[in-house]
């Protein structure tokens, strides 16, 4: 069993990736998606995940954040994870490999953390077209002390700019 210690789909759903500046050239300095958000999502599936049922709603504050050294590279952060956004305008993805999930009783499971996003509302902020809503999927698999899967489904609303 995995601890409620979620690197897990929201807190838990994470599918998000790294992503490219919109626009025309020169005219935004990131992603519409750069920002703080508050993510709230509905546990989908849980598969032997502590402390963990279908039903359960989780509430979590991302960070989008992009920078341009050479490439462009936007990461949401939530915690102690960060995770690379690939994307573009309304469709945005991304997942982390090999996690080590801490187990309820012992051990270890080495695993996946995904999410795909979409946008669902875009605002003009500083006469640029930035999203103002997410919704997506945030899905965690691994294996080795169990066999672990969460999905959970989430939307998100922009906090800050």
């Amino acid at each position: 069993m995995i601890s409620k210690v979620r690197v897990a789909v929201l807190c838990t759903s994470v599918l998000c990736a790294a992503g490219v500046a919109q626009g025309s050239a020169g005219a935004r300095h990131g992603p519409p998606v750069d920002g703080t958000w508050k993510a709230n999502g509905t546990v989908k599936v849980a598969r032997h995940i502590a402390d963990i049922s279908v039903g359960d709603r989780l509430s979590v504050r991302w960070r989008i954040k992009s920078s341009c050294s050479g490439a462009c590279k936007t990461t949401l952060n939530y915690g102690r994870i960060t995770i690379p956004l690939h994307g573009h305008g309304k469709s945005w993805k991304g997942a982390i490999h090999h996690v080590v999930f801490p187990c309820t009783h012992h051990g270890t499971a080495i695993g996946s953390l995904a999410f795909k996003l979409h946008v669902t509302r875009f605002v003009k902020h500083k006469k640029q077209r930035v999203a103002d809503g997410l919704a997506g999927t945030g899905i965690q698999k691994g294996k080795g002390c169990a066999n672990i899967k969460e999905v959970v489904d989430f939307k998100a609303i922009r906090l800050a700019f």
